[in-house]
């Protein structure tokens, strides 16, 4: 037997969207979440190191694309979503060979793998010698919850966006937050 009261609740079921998230929001967030995230990068079927090496493979193309375009040798770099900075820091050694790199900021919802990212990146060769390194805890796709430094008018910042993120959420919803982080002259 079968009847209304053995039913689903409408009220909750009905819309997905109020009862769970759709997107990986809280997916990094407690110590033992990013250490998943960090065992599927360490996974050679995932790919992770091919797309470390590609990343260093294409570098010196976008350092000599963003110099040709802007005329400027300074940079600072904003990550979004960092992970543990393995990514972040094979982009800031490749920018390093041809442009000053004058600061790292890493942005992301996830205080362990932001814990990890700085660990990472203040003792990793090849990068400026006291390059001022800021972690923020925070949410990017909510730009009024971040606030980025004014920079110098011949730096521009770098916008790194790697990761699930982009396909993550609506991206023309996510683009205009992160446009709203950016200055003329930027770069994502």
């Amino acid at each position: 037997m079968y009847g209304n009261g053995y039913t689903l609740p409408r009220e909750v079921y009905g819309d997905l969207d109020r009862v769970v998230r759709p997107d990986l929001y809280y997916h990094y967030a407690t110590p033992v979440c990013a250490q998943r995230w960090l065992d599927v990068c360490a996974d050679p079927d995932y790919g992770h190191q091919a797309l470390l090496e590609e990343v260093s493979r294409l570098m010196p193309e976008v350092v000599a694309a963003v110099r040709a375009d802007s005329g400027r040798e300074r940079a600072a770099v904003c990550s979004l979503g960092p992970g543990d900075g393995s990514v972040d820091e094979r982009i800031l050694t490749g920018l390093a060979d041809g442009i000053e790199v004058v600061g790292y900021t890493g942005l992301d919802f996830s205080f362990e793998l932001l814990r990890r990212c700085v660990n990472r990146l203040s003792v990793a060769p090849g990068l400026p010698a006291g390059l001022p390194i800021r972690a923020v805890c925070g949410d990017f796709t909510d730009p009024r919850s971040v606030k980025l430094d004014a920079l110098d008018a011949d730096t521009f910042r770098l916008f790194a966006l790697t990761g699930f993120t982009f396909g993550n959420y609506a991206e023309s919803r996510l683009l205009r937050g992160i446009e709203s982080l950016m200055s003329k002259g930027d770069y994502l």
